[in-house]
Order: structure tokens, then sequence, then C-alpha cells
């Protein structure tokens, strides 16, 4: 809806001047008829393109965009993470930091038609390589020919690749196994590979030694990672134990004590556990490495942060979130507008939005399957369209006039701010109406509508001051006589 303009009659020009009223105008240019007229779905803009960016993950800071249009005259405006828009023109490169990061390009024909549904890229760029930590490995000495590893990177969502005693490296994940190993010295090592196509230059290894002339303790069940149970059960066996082998168990880090398979525990307390289970042989020797198995009990929900992404009023039609949660192993569940829950990573990219209102919301579930009861959420408000404005009365394009003009204006959308530059000088805060008593000579006022967003739209009005009403003309930058 068009805002209330300020219309006031034009002041009396010095003799022999004249000015000529105009209806309002779109922030295009073109005369709307009549004034309070909504502006059509189709106004004549072109329409912009992006045919080349960068991939969703890059690990390239320098970002180049290749754009079109379909009016080949066209030119072009150019906005980075919602910053306000210069013009450009491709190929466009930028270089940027770390993060996730939008471009939008609108294309702007000869007329001054905006397209009003800029196109718009979201990407993420990441140049630092991941970190990789192994987190569960056999003891340095080992009579298990049978082992685990459990690993992970300082990166969400990376990739693995793993090689045991120089092998090829190979895709894998948290968790792999490796047997019948030989008895002798072995080597494992892990490499994350992040989304960007980063790899950890310096993989995780771990060696140890494996001798399988004493008893070996199996574990064959039993938790791992988080719970939510307060009790837990672990089933075990010996290998080369012989008849007569028997058991001891300890619970977090307490004295052993003999125990049978399975194992049963229960009204065990929220936090980290440690089980441990060893085989004595019928010659009495002991199992050198116990087998091991540590859990966590996890009995509260995680919490959900966003931690980036718009508010409030933003002037692109994409957004992009990123959020995490006080659990370090939780996943991530997102909807955008109402929409189901479905399974999402950090950062989250929606584009071509709809002009409006619009709610993001992102919930975390935790190792142990507890769920985030109030996920978090973002409300924000898409506005891509300039706000117009109309310069509707004063000096005509191409006119002659006195020392002495006023022009009145307006601005196409409610609350919307007006700035005004008179012959080249910065854009300063005005209002309608404005007058100028001015130097002979060519002279241009632009005014400049800026809406909440921070779209914004310029007419312009050009014209000559010349002295008029029997006084001889001055000459160009002269004061008129009084």
């Amino acid at each position: 809806m068009r805002a209330a303009g300020i219309l006031l009659a034009a002041a009396a020009l010095a003799p022999g001047c004249s000015i000529e009223p105009k209806v309002p105008l779109t922030d295009a240019g073109v005369d709307a008829s009549p004034a309070d007229a909504p502006p059509g779905p189709d106004d004549g803009a072109p329409e912009t393109l992006i045919s080349a960016a960068p991939e969703r993950f890059s690990r390239v800071a320098a970002a180049t965009f290749r754009f079109s249009s379909d009016d080949a005259a066209a030119a072009f405006e150019c906005s980075v993470d919602g910053d306000t828009s210069i013009a450009c023109r491709p190929p466009y490169t930028r270089t940027l930091g770390d993060g996730a990061h939008a471009f939008a390009v609108r294309a702007i024909d000869a007329a001054g038609h905006r397209d009003r549904t800029p196109a718009e890229h979201l990407w993420t760029i990441d140049t630092a390589a991941p970190d990789t930590t192994i987190t569960a490995a056999p003891p340095a000495a080992d009579n298990s020919t049978t082992v685990r590893f459990e690993f992970r990177a300082n990166e969400p969502s990376p990739a693995f690749e793993c090689s045991l005693d120089s092998a090829a490296y190979a895709a894998c994940a948290s968790g792999v196994t490796f047997g019948s190993l030989g008895d002798g010295a072995h080597a494992f090592a892990v490499r994350a590979r992040d989304r960007a196509g980063n790899v950890d230059a310096s993989p995780a290894i771990h060696a140890w030694l494996v001798d399988t002339s004493t008893p070996d303790t199996l574990l064959l069940s039993g938790p791992s990672g988080a719970t939510s149970s307060t009790s837990a059960t672990f089933a075990f066996a010996a290998s080369g134990a012989g008849a007569g082998a028997g058991f001891q168990c300890a619970l977090d880090g307490g004295a052993y004590a003999a125990c049978a398979s399975p194992r049963e525990l229960t009204g065990l307390s929220a936090g980290p556990h440690a089980f441990a289970v060893r085989v004595r042989d019928a010659a009495g020797n002991l199992d050198p490495t116990p087998a091991t198995r540590a859990w966590v009990v996890d009995l509260a929900p995680p919490h959900t942060t966003i931690s980036s992404g718009p508010s409030g009023l933003t002037s692109m039609a994409s957004a992009s979130f990123a959020f995490s949660s006080n659990e370090a192993d939780a996943t991530f569940a997102c909807s955008l507008d109402g929409a189901p829950l479905s399974v999402c990573t950090s950062p989250f990219a929606a584009a071509q939005l709809a002009q409006g209102a619009h709610t993001f919301a992102v919930r975390a579930t935790d190792a142990a399957g507890h769920v985030d009861p109030t996920p978090a959420t973002r409300a924000w408000t898409v506005d891509t369209v300039p706000p117009g404005v109309a310069i509707t009365s004063g000096p005509a394009n191409g006119s002659t006039t006195g020392p002495k003009v006023k022009f009145t204006f307006e601005a196409g959308e409610a609350g919307a701010t007006l700035a005004c530059s008179l012959d080249g000088a910065a854009f300063a805060a005005c209002a309608s109406p404005a007058s100028f008593t001015l130097q002979a000579g060519s002279h241009e006022l632009r005014v400049r509508a800026s809406d909440a967003a921070g779209n914004t739209a310029t007419e312009t009005r050009a014209w000559t001051v010349k002295c008029g009403g029997g006084h001889a003309t001055a000459a160009a930058g002269d004061a008129c006589p009084p």
C-alpha cells in the first residue's frame, strides 16, 4: 500500500517560470495510473539467472559468480551477505572468510526496472582441514586378534578414511573392526575429510602389539556410547583359556571380583561408566588386557541453539542458519514454515523464499535418544521489493525555471524513509515539500526511498535554472538578480 504522500501546492514561482505537476511514479519510474493502484505481477522487469557459483561447501576463499539476464542490455547490482547492493558485472569475484555466505544479484533494464526476485546462491567456505581424534583403541599390548577403533573429527558430518599396517586408505566409519590379526606390531591410521573436501594432513595414528600367548577375554555385548537406561547387561567369553577358567569383573575402576556371563548391573547413576572383565585360565594366568567397555548414562534431553541466521526484516529471499547443541553427538531435525521436521545438518540453507513472514525451527536429539522438548526457533520477514518513490510536483525533466523551486515527493511503501541529493551531493534525510533557491545553470535532484529491509528506489529530475520576469539572463553559476 502506498504511504500517504505529503502533497502540497507548489509555491508561486518567479515571473516567467512554471511547475509541471506529475502523477506518482512506480519504483521503476513509470507513470502509475491511478496513483494508488498496486503494482501488477509483471511490470516488464528483467529476469536474472546465476549460471556459475561456488559449490555448497567450498574450500576456496575467492568466490566467482557468473550471471545473465533475459535482457541483453541489462545492468546488474550485487549483494554479499546482505550488504548494500553495488553495481557489478559478470564474472563477479569476492574473497571471503570461512563461514556461511549468501550472494544475490538483480538485473536492471535501461528504463530502471529492477528484477523483483533477485537470483540468489548460498554456500559455506571452509578452508581449514579437519582434525581427527581416535577415541577408542586396543591397549599398547593386546592378546586379542580382533580390534575395534572409534574416532571423531572437530567438524560436523565428516567422512573418514582408514589404513591398517600402511595399506592404502579406504572409506571407513567410527566403530570399524579388524581381524584376525597375527602376533606382532600393528599400526592404525585414520583421517577425516570434511564437506568442503579438506583432508586432515596429520592422520591420527595408534600403534600396538598383538600377543596371543596368554588368554584373551572377549566382550560379546553390552552398551556403548550414550544410553538412557540405568541398567546394563554384558555378555563375555574367553579364547584359549581352557577348562576351569573363570572371570573377574570391575565397574568404574573398582576392584575386580569373580563374575559370570551375563553380568547385569542396575541402579546406575547418570554420567560416564566403564566395565572391565578378564579371564583367569586353568593354569592361573590372567588376561593382561581385560576387555573394556565405556558408556554414558544420559537422563537429560539436549538443548538446541541457533547461532546465526536472519531475523526481523531482510532483503534476501534466501536464508542460512547455523545451530548446535550442548551435547556433542547430537543429531538435528529442521522445519521451515511449519513443515514436518526432517533430518538436517548445520548450516541449513533455504532459497527462493516467498515474500512475507517465515519461521525456522531446529530440534536436537542426543545419542541416548532424548529429544529437545523446546526446539530453537527463529522468525523473520522477506522483503526484496523496492519501496518505490515518486516526485509528484516540481520542475519537469528538461524544463527551465527561475531560481526558486519546490518539489513534493512520496514513498511507495508505508514506513519507508526518504533522502535527497542535490547536484550530486551525498544523500541526506529530507521531507516533502523541499524548496531550493539555486544559481543559474543545470541542476539535478535525486530522491531515494529506503524501506525497513534495506531495499531502495530512486527518482531523478534534471532541469535548468534561468532568470526570467524581464531580468537579463544570468551567466551559468551566477546568482539571478533579485
